[in-house]
């Protein structure tokens, strides 16, 4: 909130500025949304449904993991709820520094860790659905955070540190922000509907349904992964490139907009030289 009016009020940076009229001026096509979808419907909807799906678990769960607890086990104080909250975030952290040490692996990638967090985290909710009864026994609440825990250990070690990173990968450099953007907003529903859809499913059918139901979300959302979205170290950018604006804008013209593209590159790259010849950074300095 305290960022948002200087972001507002903000001016862009030099070189986008004249880039940008530059490019008005000499008519640089922009794909259109028809020949995003029409080239991408099938990738869009695996990055976009894989990243909705993800945060109705996500948001869900993390907002409403007090009130979890507390149905577990009524008995518990409120430290003893807060203090369970906290171990469920500490648990979260090594799964997510896990997933920067190994997500460029070539044995793991973005693709497989994001499908098997999905398949853990499912799992691990059918199982805690499946036990809960024994679970709200109070002798066993131990038994319940440390599944809990290990789920949350799965959020961090699978899909939340790939829903975000694979639309930034997959796309031809011509609409890859703004198939990032909806994948995003895809993302911004979904934590909408989870932090809407537990609370009522807390209310209205309680722990092991609400738990049985997060678990097919992730199965899903596993689904989607393995058949729409592609492994992003298999992708070769320029060829996705090529076959986005040859199919976009067929053969000659396709020419004529990569010609255009790379005058535009080379005069981005004098205009830089000539803002830091004059002790102007490209970068940050706003008209």
């Amino acid at each position: 909130t305290l960022l948002l009016p200087y972001r507002i009020t903000r001016s862009e940076s030099v070189v986008y500025e004249k880039m940008k009229k530059k490019q008005a001026k000499e008519g640089l096509a922009t794909p259109g949304y028809v020949a995003i979808f029409k080239h991408y419907s099938v990738r869009l909807i695996g990055t976009m449904g894989s990243w909705f799906l993800w945060d109705i678990i996500m948001y869900g769960n993390s907002l409403f993991s007090k009130e979890v607890t507390r149905q577990v086990n009524e008995g518990l104080s409120q430290v003893d709820i807060t203090g369970y909250t906290w171990l469920y975030t500490a648990a979260a952290l090594p799964g997510y520094f896990l997933s920067a040490f190994t997500v460029d692996k070539a044995w793991m990638g973005r693709k497989r860790l994001q499908t098997g967090g999905f398949i853990l985290v499912g799992l691990l909710f059918f199982l805690i659905g499946g036990i809960m009864p024994i679970l709200k026994e109070p002798q066993n609440t131990g038994a319940f955070v440390f599944l809990y825990c290990l789920a949350t250990f799965f959020y961090q070690f699978g899909p939340n540190a790939t829903t975000f990173l694979i639309p930034a990968e997959v796309y031809a450099t011509p609409v890859r922000a703004r198939c990032h953007g909806l994948s995003a907003m895809a993302g911004k529903v979904g934590a909408l509907v989870g932090e809407q859809g537990i609370a009522q499913m807390l209310t209205a059918i309680g722990l092991a349904p609400m738990f049985y139901i997060m678990g097919a979300v992730a199965i899903a959302g596993a689904a989607l992964t393995v058949f729409m979205v592609p492994d992003s170290r298999t992708l070769d950018l320029q060829e996705e490139d090529r076959k986005f604006v040859k199919g976009w804008l067929g053969e000659r013209k396709a020419q004529e907009f990569f010609e255009q593209s790379k005058r535009d590159i080379d005069a981005v790259d004098n205009l830089e030289m000539q803002l830091s010849m004059q002790g102007i950074n490209p970068a940050t300095e706003t008209n």
